[in-house]
């Protein structure tokens, strides 16, 4: 059910049982207790009242044992009051029947110069259910007194707690000896007594004091006097509310005290206590949640609070009894069903955070298990909290041997240095009898502190998490690359030093040959007999150049592949370059005398001449190889966005977009066929890329519609000029 709808059920359920049961059963008790309690509060003294008591106690009863007494006493009480100067007599004493001594009791009575009241009462009669005996004076005594009635109702549970106005006798309505003596007149409703007026403190006289006593006068001057009993043998007694069991005539004093002070109460309207009822089920059912547990508390201890003061106020000051009882008992019951619908729900969120708590701390465990790292927990005291399978393995302990044990115990290296560092890495070997070396990464984690009431640190707490990852195995594989790495690099040196030993042994033998091979070939020591022999020589002078080439690539890609060599940077003019590069292509064998056209700016850049001369050779005679003799060769240089870029553009084939990467490879031939057209060894493109990124550039390739474009990007020229166009 919706939290309104059940707010609406518990208003209506709240009104009709407080309608129904309101003055009934144990709510009407709880109220009398409520009600009893404001009086408590606020005892009200009567000793400066008119009211005095004399009675017929024990002591009297001692004086004159046969009762009831010889009425010429009370006689002798009236004129005594008379001339004591009494205001007004009040007896509350049963004179239905006659009696010795009527006669002078009435003649006192008719002698009485101030108003006597005699009690009147109806009185149940046990053995007749249902009929009631009016008891009233003697006709002899009536004649000469007023009549007022002393009956009071009384409740359930046995205590007085209202007065009437006036009781109807067959004879008409007679009133109330409280408002009789107050000079108010009879009327039949009810009132509720006020029982705050302390009427244990009214000035009480014994009987035969008051015929006895010289000073009567000082006691009762101006004063209402009630006679009465207040022996507990004459059993004429009442239980009040505050004062408990009291004899008859002082309830009389009560009522008394009551009319003459104008302090009867009444109860306040069912619509006003229906109005508190409705706003203890507002304020009750209010969702805990919604407001919080101490708003709540607040709410409904301020509405139990105000409401029971607000009933004491309208007590005391508007002389209203307020039905607070059921407001009490809604508000118990509503904040009871909130608490335990509060219970439950704090319950059902109990037990989810508790299975989502487990959920997490099992996938916790399982990442902890099947972790490959090493994983510690330290708290706040040094010892090892938690501590994955893994991480005990690197350790080289059993889990029973780290689990809530000092860190600086059982690994003291590890402790050290994690106390000397600022969370930085390091590696640890670690003693285990394979051996090993770990890496151990940690950081802190902060507990800060809860802003909940519930929160007892004063300070936030730290947990040091430790993570360790094996690094034994690439300790192993460092170790075999290193020395892999220094095989290459004797291998390296000795191809180097082969290569410098064998540049000197290979090209002054091929020098040689080439030189006689050009001496025979120009008939330089005359003419042959044999005409072939001058084409032999030719030959041997080719092949002889062309294998010089080779050696000569061989042992620059040699050099560049150490990487020994370094750039000799100078200033020349890029003019220069070109023409030193396209002079040295000249001089190959694949050379097929194409078309050339040089575009280039009279720009000047701080280079290596030889290294750049060397690329623009391979990229030359790359073109004219793949070109072919009617084909064209466009050799350009641009300056742009601080880039230097010079491009060989030929008009040959092209190469597949997917060895594009590959041809700049040492030996590689995208022609690998053994009816390959294009001479040469694979070094050309290689060469060319080497030499650009020693002199601080790049080496790029691309096709176009027809052909390639070869492009070296350099670093910002020195400064450009105007360009110069030369055709060769």
């Amino acid at each position: 059910m919706r939290p309104y709808r059940l707010t609406v059920v518990y208003a209506l359920v709240a009104v009709f049982l407080t309608v129904q049961f309101n003055h009934v059963g144990l709510i009407r008790s709880f109220n009398n207790a409520i009600t009893a309690a404001r009086f408590a509060l606020t005892p009200q003294q009567v000793g400066g009242s008119d009211s005095v008591v004399i009675a017929i106690d024990s002591e009297s009863l001692q004086v004159d044992r046969e009762w009831p007494w010889d009425r010429t006493r009370y006689a002798e009480l009236v004129t005594a009051l008379n001339e004591a100067g009494a205001r007004q007599i009040a007896f509350d004493i049963d004179f239905s029947s006659p009696g010795r001594g009527d006669a002078a009791f009435a003649a006192a009575l008719e002698a009485s110069a101030i108003p006597v009241y005699l009690a009147s009462f109806r009185q149940p009669i046990e053995s007749a259910p249902g009929v009631v005996a009016e008891m009233q004076p003697t006709e002899i005594l009536r004649q000469h007194a007023l009549l007022a009635s002393t009956t009071f109702p009384v409740d359930e549970d046995g205590l007085v707690r209202r007065m009437n106005g006036g009781e109807m006798f067959s004879d008409g309505l007679v009133p109330n000896l409280a408002y009789a003596l107050a000079g108010e007149p009879a009327h039949v409703e009810q009132s509720i007594l006020n029982a705050s007026i302390d009427v244990s403190q009214v000035e009480t006289i014994s009987f035969f004091d008051a015929l006895t006593m010289r000073d009567l006068r000082d006691k009762v001057n101006g004063k209402t006097v009630f006679i009465g009993a207040t022996a507990i043998e004459l059993g004429d007694e009442f239980v009040l509310p505050v004062l408990g069991l009291r004899s008859g005539i002082y309830l009389n004093v009560m009522a008394y005290e009551t009319a003459a002070s104008h302090t009867e109460l009444d109860y306040m309207p069912l619509g006003a206590t229906l109005f508190l009822v409705v706003l203890a089920v507002l304020a009750s059912m209010v969702p805990m949640a919604r407001i919080g547990v101490m708003n709540y508390t607040l709410l409904n201890v301020g509405t139990f609070v105000g409401v029971a003061l607000l009933g004491y106020g309208t007590q005391r000051f508007a002389g209203l009894v307020a039905d607070v009882a059921p407001v009490h008992i809604v508000t118990i019951i509503g904040v009871l069903m909130m608490l335990a619908k509060s219970a439950d729900q704090y319950a059902a969120a109990l037990f989810r955070s508790t299975m989502n708590t487990r959920k997490h701390a099992m996938l916790l465990d399982a990442m902890m298990a099947s972790n490959h790292d090493g994983i510690l927990t330290i708290n706040r005291f040094g010892e090892v909290e938690s501590c994955n399978v893994r991480g005990a393995e690197l350790l080289g302990f059993e889990m029973s041997d780290v689990l809530n044990r000092s860190l600086a115990d059982i690994l003291p290296r590890m402790h050290a240095l994690i106390n000397q560092r600022e969370c930085n890495p390091f590696e640890l070997e670690i003693d285990r009898r394979e051996g090993g070396v770990v890496d151990v990464s940690y950081t802190y984690v902060d507990l800060p502190i809860a802003s909940s009431r519930y929160e007892t640190r004063k300070e936030a707490r730290q947990i040091l998490l430790i993570t360790l990852h094996d690094l034994t195995q690439h300790k192993a594989l460092e170790i075999a690359e290193r020395q892999a790495k220094e095989s290459h690099e004797r291998a390296s040196a000795a191809k180097s030093a082969l290569i410098s030993t064998m540049s000197h042994e290979l090209k002054t033998p091929l020098n040689s040959v080439i030189g006689f091979g050009d001496l025979i070939a120009s008939e330089a020591l005359g003419k042959h007999e044999v005409a072939e022999y001058a084409e032999f020589g030719q030959m041997i002078s080719t092949s002889g150049k062309q294998l010089l080439n080779v050696v000569t690539d061989m042992l620059m890609a040699g050099r560049l592949q150490s990487g020994e060599t370094k750039p000799s940077l100078q200033i020349y003019s890029l003019v220069d370059v070109g023409k030193a590069a396209l002079s040295a292509a000249k001089l190959r064998q694949s050379w097929c005398d194409p078309e050339v056209e040089i575009d280039m700016s009279a720009i000047r850049v701080r280079t290596d001449k030889q290294l750049l001369t060397v690329a623009l050779e391979h990229l030359l005679d790359n073109a004219a190889k793949f070109g072919g003799k009617d084909g064209k060769i466009t050799v350009k240089a641009e300056a742009h966005e601080g880039q230097l870029s010079i491009s060989v553009t030929d008009e040959g084939p092209g190469i597949a977009e997917e060895e594009l990467c590959s041809v700049t490879q040492m030996f590689y031939q995208a022609d690998r066929s053994r009816a390959r057209t294009a001479e040469g060894c694979g070094l050309g493109l290689f060469l060319a890329e080497q030499a650009a990124q020693v002199c601080g550039g790049f080496l790029r390739l691309r096709n176009l519609e027809k052909g390639l474009c070869a492009e070296i990007v350099l670093p910002a020229p020195i400064e450009a000029a105007v360009p110069q166009k030369a055709v060769a």
